[in-house]
């Protein structure tokens, strides 16, 4: 074999140089071409992650706040109204109706009607039963009003006199001489003391002399 000149060595080694320059270059730009490929694919799955992280929240947002409730129907309730109404019977209405509503329900009130007696805007109570007074008609509330009135008179007056433990105002200013500051001096005193034990006691309420309880003696009890 023949031995190869300078020139030939030369060459042979700037041919390998731009070999390997050129094997270089391109195992360069594959692996630039790599991680651009790389770059994408991860910035892909970062907008993906984003896009349904996006969707999961406007769905959230959605089912929790968009979406109105529906409003609960309103209770019943079931009222007896009779009396002076055009149509008595049994009605059905709502919780917080009034009586007025329960009146227009059944066809109004009649001209016999006593608007003095019933409160109209009351409000209603399941199962309760609604009289409607007619003017001057005597009624179970009426009696035991005039019962318990009398009961609380005669508890006032006995025999003619008035009771000085249970008289109010107004009635101790009945007995002669007692003017309205006397009188509320004799409720003080039966207040502070219990009430008086005897007609006597009366006089210990300041501004009743001997004379005046004489004036007033046959007229007071404490029974």
């Amino acid at each position: 074999m023949s031995k190869l000149t300078k020139r030939e060595i030369v060459l042979c080694i700037l041919l390998s140089a731009v070999i390997s320059l050129t094997v270089f270059q391109n195992y360069k730009a594959k692996q630039s071409d790599k991680l651009i490929i790389k770059n994408e694919e991860t910035k892909a799955e970062e907008v993906t992650i984003d896009s349904e992280s996006q969707n999961f929240n406007e769905d959230e947002f959605i089912s929790e706040d968009s979406v109105e409730k529906e409003p609960e129907d309103p209770k019943e309730v079931i009222v007896d109204i009779c009396g002076a109404v055009v149509n008595p019977g049994v009605v059905k209405l709502f919780e917080g109706d009034r009586i007025i509503d329960a009146v227009n329900k059944v066809g109004g009130l009649t001209e016999k009607a006593d608007l003095k007696r019933i409160n109209l805007a009351r409000k209603l109570q399941d199962g309760e039963k609604i009289i409607v007074p007619e003017v001057g008609e005597e009624t179970i509330e009426t009696d035991l009003f005039k019962k318990n009135n009398n009961i609380e008179h005669e508890n006032i007056k006995h025999n003619g006199k008035i009771n000085i433990n249970n008289a109010d105002k107004t009635q101790l200013m009945e007995l002669n001489g007692i003017g309205e500051v006397l009188a509320e001096r004799i409720i003080k005193y039966r207040n502070d003391n219990n009430g008086f034990k005897n007609i006597e006691d009366i006089k210990n309420v300041s501004g009743i002399g001997v004379k005046k309880f004489e004036s007033i003696k046959n007229y007071i009890d404490v029974r």
